[in-house]
């Protein structure tokens, strides 16, 4: 416990101390888990100190589904269609493109 309070004394996110008691329980065994007082602890660092969002900015996906439904499926290239259909299936699979 001396070591988690000492980390987290320094700034540590949570994040990082969480990835700590894994490795640390990792080695040790599956009682550090299930310590009452480990469990008391990253519960109230997390209060203290949560995890930042995974992404600053978000976007509505309802304005490529609105265009989308605009373009139809007849009377279009097959590029045009080959690129829908990749809008459409990164869109229901959640695999969007992150801009750095």
């Amino acid at each position: 416990m001396d070591f988690f309070g000492s980390v987290f004394g320094k700034g540590a996110s949570y994040g990082t101390l969480n990835s700590y008691r894994a490795a640390i329980g990792h080695i040790i065994g599956g009682e550090l888990t299930q310590d009452p007082r480990v469990k008391k602890f990253f519960r109230g660092a997390y209060n203290i100190r949560p995890n930042p969002p995974k992404y600053e900015d978000t976007w509505d996906p309802e304005l490529v589904l609105n265009l989308a439904r605009k373009l139809p499926n007849d009377g279009i290239t097959l590029e045009q269609l080959k690129r829908k259909l990749a809008v459409l299936l990164a869109i229901c699979t959640g695999q969007r493109a992150v801009s750095t």
